[in-house]
């Protein structure tokens, strides 16, 4: 075997005598690039900045948080919760026949899961509440009821559904109705029961609505659904409230939560002439 006292010289076309390639060594910066602790105030601030500069889509922001999509990671809260899976899955117009149960057929729930929560809202933008709903040919737990009478009446219902890819969902409202209904789904792997809760309906006259002290839960999810003119929601905590659909008064958010807390507060802002039912639920993971 031959040794060689040094390695063997480098051998470059003639090109390259005179123009040698550049090596870059660039010099590890451990406390810029691999922080080990950033505190809330900070996360927040830095995922605002990256949404307003235009560098982050919205969409991506709560990935951000939770460290997975950016060029160094960002310390949580705590540790990683599990995956809650959370999907905006549909908005779906009922049937405009006159009736108290209106039915949507075939809504898609994503993959079966033992711990899959299906979670619906039915009868915004009508004059009449709903009393109760069936996901999956199960009678479903009515979360929130805001709205009365001839106002603008919401409510949340959820259920475990644990096989299947699509559903049956119904709303039996007070009374009958011909104006055509609205349905919201959201799917997710969450515990049997909510978290937490909250919403009102709120007439006019005031231009912010504030929910203090919202209880979330590391790995877990948290879900605000509105109907009012032109409302913006201002989130407390430091995953960022994604909007899932917003059109003609009506607005639906939600975001997956890496932080166990319940001092968080969410505003409403909106019109101060308009009526606003609002609806919050957060769940912990199974």
């Amino acid at each position: 075997m031959i040794e060689l006292a040094q390695p063997p010289s480098l051998i470059l076309p003639d090109h390259y005598l005179a123009n040698r390639p550049a090596i870059i060594r660039p010099g590890l910066d451990v406390a810029r690039y691999f922080p080990v602790e950033i505190d809330r105030k900070t996360r927040r601030a830095i995922v605002s900045d990256l949404v307003s500069k235009g560098r982050l889509a919205p969409e991506q922001a709560r990935r951000v948080v939770q460290g997975m999509a950016f060029p160094y990671p960002i310390a949580k809260a705590g540790a990683s919760g599990p995956d809650p899976e959370l999907a905006f899955r549909r908005v779906q117009r009922g049937s405009t026949a006159s009736s108290t149960t209106h039915t949507y057929t075939n809504v898609p729930i994503g993959a079966a899961n033992a711990n899959r929560v299906v979670y619906a809202v039915g009868g915004l933008g009508i004059k009449r509440n709903p009393n109760s709903a069936t996901i999956a040919g199960s009678a479903a737990t009515m979360l929130t009821h805001y709205g009365s009478g001839q106002d603008v009446g919401a409510r949340g219902f959820y259920r475990k559904v644990p096989t299947g890819t699509t559903a049956t969902i119904s709303i039996v409202l007070n009374s009958s109705q011909s104006t055509d209904t609205w349905l919201y789904v959201w799917t997710f792997i969450g515990g049997d029961t909510p978290l937490d809760t909250g919403g009102s309906y709120t007439g006019s006259g005031t231009s912010t609505i504030t929910y203090a002290d919202i209880a979330i839960a590391n790995g877990g999810v948290l879900i605000v659904w509105s109907a009012t003119s032109s409302s913006t929601y201002g989130w407390e905590g430091v995953d960022v409230l994604t909007s899932d659909y917003a059109e003609a008064g009506f607005m639906m958010s939600s975001t997956e939560t890496t932080e166990d807390t319940t001092t968080d507060d969410l505003t409403v802002a909106r019109a101060a002439a308009t009526t606003t039912t609002t609806g919050i639920v957060s769940f912990a993971p199974p």
